[in-house]
């Protein structure tokens, strides 16, 4: 083993359970023409065998965050 983490094999089943959601809002005041800023984000929490596989157990976490935001500008 070179990542120094326990052999494991897993049984199989449902990966994970994920939430997202994005939110813009105008700057210009008007959402079909102009700039836009733009936010979203996802939650994914692991479950099951993938939870419980050492590289998540021990080197990582089962709660993943993922997020971005930037502007966007529609003509």
């Amino acid at each position: 083993m070179l990542s120094g983490l326990p052999a494991f094999t897993p049984e199989g089943g449902q990966k994970d359970i994920t939430f997202g959601g994005m939110f813009t809002h105008s700057l210009t005041g008007n959402l079909t023409k102009g700039l836009a800023l733009v936010a979203g984000g996802t939650y994914k929490k692991l479950i099951g065998d993938f939870a419980d596989s050492p590289l998540v157990a021990i080197a990582g976490s089962r709660h993943q965050w993922t997020g971005g935001a930037g502007l966007a500008l529609t003509f």
